[in-house]
């Protein structure tokens, strides 16, 4: 009896039925949010950081990078921290038609039941491998804290449905990306529209992976940093030594707190007048190059009236330390 019991487990064991999966990363549930770029929400405190720092195919960038995920019942959330030496966005160059070659992150997905397949999100005769996913936008002038929908820069189904916002540091060479998938984007190679539930029974886990892009020769050539695939292929091309990502049913501890409000900023756009109110005690209003063109420590009004049309950021600083940003419209 024993010896019969001993070759069923076996044989159970042989077809991958008790198999484990070999993960790479588990992550929790946490709440949904608005991306902005900033990091400012509760949740994401609470979230341990993953470094990206392998480099790809004996490439040499100069970052200091990490990742933080979790998940709700509807979306995927992803944050990329990056501390640069020299930033140089595709938005800098006059030529942004190989946008690849400029500073950027790529994200990679996997949500087919078998990972190891040699495949990835590559176009190969105008055709896609189902289920492979990858998100590579330009970094937009106009994404400085605010989200925007990028177009024709996800792979697949998820054009226009992934939520990003980006924002530059104080550094003028630092950003934060920050990123909402919603799950029923991802459809797997049987065709199935992705779900909660799927993401979670998985037999080998999510197919995951970060890459980010370094550029310090003017569009020259790229300079990778990678959470897990090393090479030589691309994850683009393969997504096969990529990470492994699992979903826990444990939730994120403390995350019930809502984004502290620290500044209410009106009206915006403006004209004239922009009227700051919070918990602050100095304001900066900067162009999107990171240029200060206004400073005040005891005023709580803002002189727009001899700044041109366009987009700016106003910070707000407690004790010297940025405890806000805020996109700012003026217009006539």
């Amino acid at each position: 009896m024993k010896k019969t019991i001993f070759t069923l487990l076996a044989v159970l064991a042989t077809c991958g039925l008790f198999a484990q999966i070999q993960s790479d990363l588990v992550i929790k549930k946490g709440v949904d949010i608005e991306p902005n770029g900033l990091e400012d929400d509760p949740v994401w405190a609470q979230i341990a950081p993953v470094a990206i720092t392998k480099v790809f195919n004996y490439e040499s960038p100069t970052v200091e990078s990490y990742f933080k995920m979790y998940y709700t019942d509807e979306y995927i959330y992803i944050l990329v921290n990056v501390d640069d030496d020299l930033h140089y966005p595709a938005w800098l160059a006059e030529d942004t038609k190989n946008e690849w070659l400029y500073d950027k992150v790529e994200l990679y997905f996997d949500v087919n039941n078998v990972l190891k397949d040699g495949k990835g999100p590559a176009y190969i005769d105008g055709f896609m491998a189902p289920g492979h996913y990858q998100m590579a936008p330009a970094l937009k002038e106009d994404g400085y804290g605010a989200p925007y929908e990028p177009t024709n820069v996800i792979y697949g189904s998820l054009s226009g449905l992934a939520t990003v916002a980006y924002t530059l540091k104080d550094d003028y060479r630092s950003y934060i990306m920050e990123y909402r998938f919603p799950m029923y984007g991802f459809v797997n190679d049987l065709e199935d529209e992705m779900n909660l539930n799927m993401f979670k029974e998985l037999p080998q886990g999510l197919g995951f992976d970060i890459l980010v892009v370094d550029n310090d020769n003017d569009g020259a050539s790229r300079k990778r940093a990678v959470w897990k695939n090393i090479g030589p292929t691309e994850p683009y091309s393969n997504m096969d030594n990529c990470g492994v990502v699992t979903f826990s049913d444990e939730s994120v501890s403390a995350i019930n707190s809502p984004r502290v409000p620290v500044a209410m900023v009106y009206p915006n756009p403006v004209t004239t007048k922009l009227f700051i109110e919070g918990d602050f005690d100095k304001i900066v209003l900067s162009n999107i190059a990171g240029q200060e063109l206004r400073v005040t420590e005891t005023e709580r009004v803002v002189d727009m009236s001899g700044v041109a049309n366009g987009i700016y950021i106003l910070k707000t600083y407690k004790n010297g330390i940025l405890n806000g940003a805020t996109k700012v419209t003026k217009q006539n």
